[in-house]
């Protein structure tokens, strides 16, 4: 079994990386992908934290905005050491740093009393995302949950919302590319914005997350149909944020091996292909 999509605490997570190195060691699993929100600083410690004993997937998740639409790229194979790529992360980084000034002054409108501190105490040296947010305004009683956080106040279409707006699609998969991995478009059922498949390949996407908690059975075969239509790759994982949603995925849906064969071909191709630099670099998947 494998794990291609999971968070630590180096962003939304609520566990250190060699924590979730540890819990996917017990479930078994081979593979575990490291896809934190716009920050590669969980790869290190959970590559330290598995020893050899899993194989630990290089990744990032990397946020880009199409209109007021959220539109989030898995980048596999990425080196971590790449100068563009933690040019942009640091330009990402900023921009989510405003974006949660905005929400907090909107929350304050509204007449919660949340502030920016609080937040921060939330994300520590992580990047700044709605879920910090959330718990910002569940420690202050404001809801009984993060999930209710977000349908009242802060998912897509509640009234705190203000897109991230630093990169387009277009130069996120560029940036992953340039870094020498490859661009999947993350969990397409919750984003629901199919229509921008068709462009988001010309653009250069390479695959698609098919498998995910929140994708039915019916919506995963409708997304591995349409990768096919497209010649894109297909993948799966838990976006686990702790220990529980990856358990329920490893029983319930698990992810095949097979994934990680045909993502290794797709870096490799893309490896090649990316001139000079990289060529020297640590390999990006180990």
């Amino acid at each position: 079994m494998i794990d291609l999509h999971i968070h630590t605490n180096c962003s939304d997570g609520r566990e250190f990386p060699e924590a979730m190195v540890q819990y996917a060691i017990e479930l078994g699993l081979d593979a575990l992908g490291i896809t934190d929100h716009d920050t590669i600083a969980a790869i290190a410690p959970a590559e330290a934290a598995a020893n050899g004993t899993i194989r630990i997937v290089r990744g990032i998740e990397l946020s880009a905005t199409e209109g007021d639409t959220p539109i989030h790229l898995l980048g596999y194979g990425i080196d971590p050491n790449h100068v563009t790529l933690n040019a942009v992360l640091t330009d990402v980084v900023a921009d989510r740093r405003n974006r949660a000034e905005r929400i907090v002054a909107e929350l304050n409108d509204m007449g919660l009393d949340v502030t920016l501190d609080m937040v921060e105490d939330e994300s520590g040296d992580a990047p700044i995302t709605r879920a910090h947010i959330g718990y910002a305004l569940l420690n202050n009683g404001y809801v009984r949950n993060t999930g209710e956080a977000f349908a009242r106040y802060l998912s897509n279409d509640a009234p705190a919302f203000f897109p991230q707006t630093a990169l387009d699609i277009k130069t996120a998969i560029a940036t992953i590319h340039d870094a020498g991995g490859i661009a999947v478009y993350a969990h397409p059922g919750i984003t629901k914005r199919d229509e921008l498949i068709a462009r988001m390949v010309r653009e250069g996407l390479d695959g698609i997350e098919t498998i995910h908690p929140q994708h039915t059975r019916t919506t995963i075969r409708f997304y591995e149909r349409l990768a096919r239509k497209h010649g894109l790759i297909a993948t799966g994982g838990s976006d686990a944020h702790g220990r529980m949603r990856m358990a329920e995925i490893a029983t319930s849906t698990p992810i095949p091996h097979d994934m990680l064969r045909v993502i290794d071909e797709a870096i490799a191709q893309r490896r090649t292909a990316t001139c000079g630099t990289l060529a020297a670099s640590t390999p990006s998947v180990s």
